[in-house]
């Protein structure tokens, strides 16, 4: 994964296969709570629950958010990225006071989520409302889910390389395009200029970008027939072009020679 690329948006596929996955999980293991958890950047100063059981006596809701100073069974986790086991939280000093305490849950046992470069993601976990020890094939079963989960990320983190990878393959023959082009939204606002269009029409990229084609360099006379033109251009399935004509305005007012 690239360490420059935009934050990965996980799709609504993969959550509906790991909200399969804690639902699962807390049948088996008969326990009232399943979530996975996802520390949120840019800032990582709290994580999200994204996948949470449906199971009674569950306390937390798919989207609450906990922040990563409170000390909870997870934060623990994802800073030491190793997994925990709290067998009974009553009786153990180190957790006793645990958030998760104060919502009934007594018990855990998490493993850390990593993306394919070793950054983490956050945590695959069960709680329980009373003491558990989590059996040997409990904790491997747990393990084997999380496995699943990093194949995910790692899946969506290589098709997010390769979509960047094309991304940039489009703007460098964007930009060197021979000829005048410009990118436009649905409102046929320019969303972007190559530099073929600079060279040309005399405005600057930021200049342009925010303005309508037939504002800026659409013929005297002819702005409408250019706004029906690129309306028609952005509706879906159809296909229209224009072609600045000799007498396109520039940045100066001036006819395009």
């Amino acid at each position: 994964m690239n360490p420059g690329a935009p934050e990965i948006t996980i799709p609504s596929d993969i959550l509906q296969k790991w909200q399969r996955i804690v639902d699962l999980l807390a049948n088996i293991v008969h326990v009232p709570s399943a979530v996975v958890t996802k520390l949120e950047p840019p800032h990582c100063t709290y994580y999200r629950i994204v996948a949470s059981s449906h199971s009674e006596g569950n306390p937390f809701p798919n989207d609450d958010t906990f922040s990563m100073d409170i000390g909870t069974f997870c934060e623990t986790v994802i800073k030491s990225r190793e997994p925990l086991l709290v067998e009974n939280a009553m009786e153990d000093a180190q957790w006793k006071s645990a958030p998760e305490t104060r919502v009934g849950m007594v018990s855990y046992l998490g493993f850390p989520v990593r993306w394919p470069d070793g950054r983490m993601f956050g945590t695959i976990c069960v709680l329980d409302d009373k003491a558990n020890h989590y059996s040997d094939a409990y904790q491997e079963l747990l393990s084997h889910c999380r496995d699943v989960l990093e194949g995910d990320l790692q899946t969506l983190a290589r098709l997010g390389d390769e979509l960047e990878e094309e991304r940039a393959h489009l703007r460098e023959l964007f930009a060197r395009v021979p000829e005048a082009v410009v990118m436009v939204d649905r409102d046929c606002s320019i969303t972007r200029v190559n530099p073929e269009f600079t060279k040309i029409f005399g405005y600057t990229a930021e200049e342009a970008i925010g303005r309508k084609v037939n504002e800026i360099i659409a013929p005297d006379g002819l702005q409408e027939e250019v706004e029906g033109i690129m309306s028609r251009m952005v509706q879906p399935g159809t296909y229209s072009a224009w072609k600045p004509s000799a007498h396109a305005r520039m940045a100066h007012g001036c006819p395009c020679s």
